[in-house]
């Protein structure tokens, strides 16, 4: 059975490589570099969340789906049968979902 590696792990590894990059490539010049390493680390984070549909929600959860046929990105929840758009409760067929993040809940923002 293959192990799975931690989201945080995966980022200590791009950091790493960065850094060992660092030696070939010099480092960064400036600014511009930085943001640009810091934005493809976010989104290598993000392409990891995704799972597949097979591997199921809970139950009635709001889950992202990537839904690229007509909408692109949308809230839905599995029923233990079907998909299904939060929004309208129409039926739908996801390529693959990703947990939705807890939302920060800060003074004034709740």
């Amino acid at each position: 059975m293959e192990k799975k590696i931690k989201t945080t792990d995966k980022a200590q590894t791009y950091a790493q490589s960065v850094i060992d990059n660092f030696g070939t490539n010099g480092v960064p010049i400036g600014i511009k570099d930085i943001k640009k390493m810091l934005a493809e680390a976010y989104l290598a984070g993000l392409s990891d969340q995704w799972r597949d549909t097979s591997d199921t929600p809970p139950i009635d959860e709001d889950v992202l789906v990537d839904y690229p046929y007509e909408h692109g990105y949308a809230v839905a929840y599995y029923d233990g049968k079907d998909w299904y758009l939060t929004e309208t409760g129409r039926l739908l067929h996801p390529t693959r979902w990703m947990p939705i993040p807890p939302h920060n809940k800060t003074e004034g923002n709740e």
